[in-house]
């Protein structure tokens, strides 16, 4: 996201003012980093201070920009400091003059705190790297560390070129497996709502719909919520798993056998009582192709079993066998029905 894109959003959102994907927008970046969400943090108190109540007092711009970067452990050189705007009262004799001009004075020291913080995070994370993969593609990538990551279907990997800072941070929107080389730094994995901590191991990560499942093949892991409570981990080991739904803690991590549930390294489906709906998404990921239910209570019956990856048509020919339904292909389509 560029800085001035940054700029406006978080504007936009004190004014109450973002769109939906906007505030999607502003929330894949605050889950970016601990350091992006603590300068949000600090910016939104001094937007709040900055808002007109019963006393007139005005903040004291400069300390308040001196507390920050403190906090922050960030300095903005002296030029650029200057561009902070000096409030100072006019002595009128009335009160009414300086009450109306408290929110609009308080709103320029907060605006241009903000371009300079937001300026500063720009300066210091870099470039940013994306890797993404569209319906029916896989993609192997290579970090820069030595860690390997194999993206499936419709998934996107983003994080800071070169991974040269001290945690290894790469953020996760669909599914991918790490192979994660040992270099000393923490390696995080963020998705949309949990966080997953490696120091060296290999395991399958699966992000779609505000839930995360993990799945170590070797090694261990620790799997917890945005929030990094003590309460909401887990610690994974080899062939185990938990999941992340929405907020909620992880659940209890469960034994399972790794290679036969991470089946789509090898071309392969697997299902265990899954929704029939949740099926059809993956097919249409697989494959490209758009598939439809004759009705929504088709979507609810569930599936179990490991089935290889073949054509589309033969593929569907095996689903709809077991679930005694049929098929057809309509307006460029499929249809399942009963």
């Amino acid at each position: 996201m560029r800085e001035e894109e940054l700029q406006n959003l978080i504007n936009r959102r004190f004014a109450g003012q973002l769109s939906d994907a906007e505030e999607k927008s502003l929330q894949k970046w605050l889950r970016e980093s601990d350091e992006n969400r603590q300068v949000y943090a600090e910016i939104e108190k001094i937007w709040q201070r900055t808002q007109p109540k019963n006393s007139v007092a005005l903040p004291d711009v400069r300390a308040e920009w001196s507390a920050i970067q403190a906090r922050l452990g960030i300095t903005i050189p002296e030029e650029k400091a200057r561009v902070l705007p000096m409030m100072r009262l006019k002595t009128v004799g009335t009160q009414r003059f300086i009450q109306s001009n408290v929110l609009r004075w308080s709103a320029v020291a907060a605006a241009a705190i903000l371009i300079l913080i937001v300026s500063q995070v720009f300066l210091s994370t870099g470039n940013r790297q994306v890797y993404a993969t569209q319906n029916a593609e896989r993609r192997n990538v290579e970090l820069a560390d030595g860690t390997s990551v194999r993206l499936n279907v419709a998934s996107e990997i983003e994080f800071s070129e070169g991974l040269q800072d001290s945690v290894r941070r790469v953020f996760l929107q669909g599914q991918a497996f790490f192979d994660v080389a040992r270099d000393g730094r923490p390696f995080v994995v963020q998705t949309e709502n949990a966080q997953i901590r490696v120091l060296g191991t290999s395991f399958d990560i699966h992000s779609r719909d505000n839930q995360t499942r993990v799945i170590v093949k070797e090694g261990r892991v620790m799997l917890q919520t945005i929030s990094a409570d003590s309460r909401d981990r887990v610690v994974l080991q080899a062939n185990e798993k938990s999941i992340v739904s929405g907020k909620n803690t992880p659940t209890p991590v469960e034994s399972v056998n790794a290679d036969y549930l991470i089946g789509w390294l090898n071309n392969r489906f697997v299902f265990h009582q899954t929704p029939l709906h949740e099926v059809i998404a993956e097919l249409q990921r697989r494959y490209d192709t758009r598939i439809r239910l004759q009705t929504a209570a088709l979507g609810e019956r569930s599936m179990s079993g490991v089935f290889e990856e073949q054509e589309i048509d033969t593929t569907l020919s095996v689903f709809c066998q077991t679930l005694n339904l049929k098929y057809s292909f309509q307006n460029g389509s499929y249809l399942i029905y009963h």
